[in-house]
């Protein structure tokens, strides 16, 4: 049970494919969520047709922006993400993810996560000590983009939502 969460965002939109929508991409619900003890944060995600990150959707192309699930994590109220959780895919490893710091170009990896996907949920859970500490508020948004089925390494989803979470104040958490 976390000591707090971020309430589900939910796209009300489908994300647009080739001016339909691809059951694959179109991101249902997202969450965040903090552990009891403050030590861990996770990401969630539900897609309409969730897939294997194994599939080639997940990995086969070319494209210098790569596929996966992303969130961006804001902690000051800009249009900007401090921080960006990935969930991508491999044919021989499943999902792994990874968190960097913000959108600076070159980007900086602070940790790796565990990755996981259960058949309907996406989840990533990385270490708080990724971030610079524990946020006084955090606010997330979510996307998804798959390689589209032609291997020509174009990219089915939207590259930077534009909804954000409800902001979040986490209760001040002493370690023993």
């Amino acid at each position: 049970m976390p000591i707090w969460e971020v309430p589900p965002v939910t796209i009300t939109r489908p994300v647009p494919a080739h001016d339909r929508p691809d059951p694959r991409v179109d991101l249902h619900s997202a969450s965040l969520a903090l552990s009891r003890d403050a030590r861990t944060m996770t990401v969630t995600a539900r897609l309409r047709q969730p897939t294997s990150p194994t599939a080639p959707n997940w990995w086969l192309g070319s494209s210098l922006d790569r596929p996966g699930i992303v969130w961006g994590l804001n902690l000051d109220g800009s249009d900007r993400w401090q921080y960006v959780v990935h969930l991508r895919g491999d044919p021989n490893l499943g999902a792994y993810g990874f968190v960097e710091r913000g959108q600076e170009r070159p980007s900086r990896v602070t940790c790796n996560a565990n990755a996981s996907f259960d058949g309907e949920e996406y989840r990533v859970t990385f270490a708080i000590g990724c971030l610079e500490s524990i946020p006084r508020r955090i606010r997330f948004t979510a996307s998804v983009r798959l390689f589209d089925d032609s291997a020509s390494g174009r990219l089915l989803g939207d590259h930077q939502p534009p909804v954000f979470s409800d902001w979040l104040t986490p209760p001040v958490v002493a370690h023993g």
